[in-house]
């Protein structure tokens, strides 16, 4: 069968069609607009390859969009419009009128595996519509190319003569009429053209989707902010070891002088153990620093002449979460002091003021045995920790020697573990079934190991009431008084019962400082369920109820409840999310609070106290910083207060999220930004004035049982005169 010339001499090649499956239909054409389009959808894994082609394509203009503004950015992505330029391989064009488009943004060339899947495709097409002509019957309208439009032109989709495509379809031939054109509604559609309504749609996919991958543009400077500082923090910033990262960073002044720095201020980061800054404010602002933690000691039951107890003893708790072995002793005492010599009922530990749950919503399974992910409960002794010491045999291959503090400890040791030659490194691993009080401990312990090589280790107790129950049983055992039934977590029997003695806990304005200086994580649990019980409605305190009192609180600082998404009240669980901003502003609002003060003397100070003792030594924030850290696995944190060397305070906020290396890396980087922020001066910064007083804040409710005082912000009330 002889080809079909065109009127110029051009032969269009003929391919042969792909071999299609026995009994497969063509079923009809789609249509738009009336139109036939003899193209048949994409399958879902073609469609995912070409939005993947075009990603990479879009990258150049994600590139440059990034540095622009963000109401920049989407204009710049999606303002101008992709205009298709099939026949040279063009995937986009972006116009740069005034509507929006940046200027100087150039034609992005197409792939080529894009390239070569749109050719194939064409081909594909081209032996479509001359099966369609040859079976009809019109031979004269066997072209599978439209004509070009009256002047000579090629039209869109028309291989010219002479072009690179044209050379391959160059073979001698006898001239043939040219063809009558095609009605329009079957007018075969050109490659590009074909391409356009879903090209069209993936381009506007992708383009969408670039614009949520992208990241922040660098700081946009405010009023008071200075352009050299910016360029210095994100020359910090852009370290290595933040590559593939987030960082959100915030720098206010309490003076007059603005924001002097913001990177990610409304993203929700991991704030990690930052996360205790919003606990610790929320309990002061509640329960003030001069309230108390109450453990009680309870006799349910008559006592005989004889001095024997018909009942038993109940230790109450009270949520201190800072109760020690020694603090039971003045409990023994008051039992002496009552004649009480036996009790036959044993020791019963309580814990109902707070809920059954002990560990928080996304605490990961594999941190329950260790110290730092201690079970929260309303009874605590020794943090629910007991401390276990492995130490060398006599000789090689003797069992090593175990010891458990406090006595009376409830775990269960299995120990393999033996003793080793001299001058061999010792190796023990000593882990805690879950949910179990086995204690395996497994390795060697070198015969001459010093102390310092094999410290105790502590391992969390998995009933804490239970184990405060019976350390206080050895003790009552131990000062001559008889003890009939063993110590349990049972509830306390029905009935009236009579205090024997009551132990109050340090300020809570001391407990916050033991909670910032050493980031404990049991301690702002506990604070957290309290909030639960004292504005929650009573006990038992949950979490649910705490973080509720905590966001409602929030709310009236003027922060967002969607910048602050509460799991706990320490940071361990990776379902905390926080804005910088919101961080930012909470710090600002405190520090006017009337506990303000008090909460700023809490916080670790650079160089001198805390986890911050060894930090930014000998740079301008020595001293002059107080703020609290927080890490987890590539989450690493910083923020407080600072006051530069001009005296002027600013709030500090540091939130670094998803690195790859290790944050002792990171750490650093944080100090550099505050001593930078330590020496800068603005040109038109100003020394911060006092601090507000009483007259910023409200007291709303003065007739509280308990004697506390309830502060609202932003009703501000005149002071009193004299």
């Amino acid at each position: 069968m002889e080809r079909p010339r065109l009127a110029h001499g051009h032969v269009p090649p003929l391919r042969r069609a792909r071999p299609r499956s026995p009994g497969a239909g063509r079923g009809p054409a789609p249509t738009r607009g009336g139109r036939h389009l003899p193209i048949r959808p994409d399958d879902v894994s073609r469609r995912r390859s070409r939005a993947a082609q075009l990603l990479r394509a879009l990258q150049p203009v994600y590139s440059r969009a990034q540095h622009l503004p963000g109401h920049r950015r989407l204009h710049a992505l999606l303002g101008g419009g992709p205009a298709h330029q099939g026949s040279r391989g063009t995937a986009a064009r972006w116009r740069t009128d005034d509507r929006g488009g940046p200027a100087g943004l150039r034609p992005l060339p197409l792939p080529p595996g894009e390239r070569a899947h749109s050719r194939a495709h064409g081909r594909r097409l081209l032996g479509r519509r001359r099966r369609a002509a040859a079976h009809s019957g019109r031979q004269g309208a066997r072209q599978a190319l439209r004509p070009g439009p009256p002047g000579g032109s090629p039209g869109r989709g028309v291989t010219a003569p002479g072009s690179p495509r044209s050379r391959r379809a160059r073979q001698p031939g006898p001239p043939v009429e040219a063809p009558r054109p095609c009605r329009a509604s079957h007018a075969p559609r050109t490659h590009a053209a074909m391409r356009i309504p879903i090209a069209r749609h993936w381009y506007w996919a992708c383009a969408a989707l670039c614009l949520a991958a992208l990241p922040a543009a660098p700081a946009r400077q405010r009023a008071g902010s200075d352009p050299a500082l910016a360029s210095r923090i994100d020359a910090i910033l852009g370290d290595p070891a933040l590559r593939g990262g987030v960082q959100g960073v915030v720098v206010r002044s309490l003076g007059g002088s603005g924001t002097w720095y913001e990177r990610n201020a409304s993203t929700l980061l991991l704030p990690a153990s930052n996360q205790k800054l919003i606990t610790a404010a929320a309990a002061l602002h509640f329960l003030g620093p001069h309230w108390t933690f109450t453990t009680r000691l309870l006799r349910a039951g008559p006592v005989q002449t004889d001095g024997t107890l018909r009942g038993c003893l109940v230790l109450q708790g009270g949520g201190d979460p800072l109760l020690a072995e020694r603090d039971l002793s003045t409990l023994v005492e008051a039992v002496k002091a009552a004649g009480i010599r036996r009790v036959t009922g044993g020791i019963r530990g309580d814990d109902s003021r707070f809920d059954a749950r002990r560990y928080g919503d996304g605490w990961a399974w594999d941190d329950m045995p260790y110290y730092y992910s201690a079970p929260v409960s309303a009874l605590c002794l020794n943090e629910n920790v007991a401390l276990v010491d492995v130490d060398p045999g006599k000789r090689p291959g003797d069992p090593v020697v175990i010891a458990v503090t406090p006595a009376g400890h409830t775990l269960e040791i299995d120990c393999t573990a033996t003793t080793g030659p001299p001058g061999t490194s010792s190796s023990v691993e000593i882990t805690r079934d879950l949910g179990t009080s086995r204690v395996r401990i497994r390795g060697t312990v070198a015969v001459d190991a010093p102390p310092a090589s094999h410290a105790p280790v502590r391992v969390t107790v998995p009933e804490p009431a239970r184990f405060a129950a019976a350390v206080l049983d050895q003790q009552l055992r131990a000062a001559g008084i008889q003890v009939d039934a063993g110590p349990s977590a049972d509830p306390p029997p029905p009935g009236e019962a009579v205090e024997l003695a009551v132990r109050h806990s340090q300020p809570l304005a001391e407990v916050i400082r033991h909670l910032h200086e050493v980031s404990d994580n049991l301690v702002a649990e506990c604070l957290l369920k309290t909030l639960a019980v004292e504005r929650g409605g009573g006990a038992p305190g949950t979490w649910a109820a705490g973080r509720r009192v905590v966001q409602d609180w929030l709310a009236t600082l003027g922060i967002d409840p969607a910048e602050i998404d509460m799991a706990d009240g320490s940071g361990l669980s990776r379902q905390n999310w926080v804005t910088p901003g919101a961080l930012a502003r909470l710090l600002a609002a405190i520090s006017t609070h009337p506990h303000g003060p008090t909460y700023r003397s809490t916080l670790s100070v650079a160089g001198r106290t805390g986890y911050l003792r060894a930090r930014m030594r000998g740079t301008p924030a020595e001293g002059a910083f107080q703020g609290k850290t927080g890490y987890l696995s590539s989450v690493s944190s910083l923020s407080g207060y600072l006051r530069t060397t001009r005296g002027e305070d600013l709030v500090v906020v540091i939130l670094m999220n998803g690195h790859k290396a290790p944050n002792a890396r990171v750490r650093p980087l944080q100090d550099q930004i505050v001593a930078l922020l330590a020496g800068w001066a603005l040109p038109d910064s100003k020394p911060s004035g006092p601090k507000a007083s009483i007259g910023d804040w409200q007291v709303i409710r003065s007739d509280d049982p308990a004697g506390r005082e309830t502060w609202l912000p932003h009703r501000r009330i005149a002071p009193p005169r004299d």
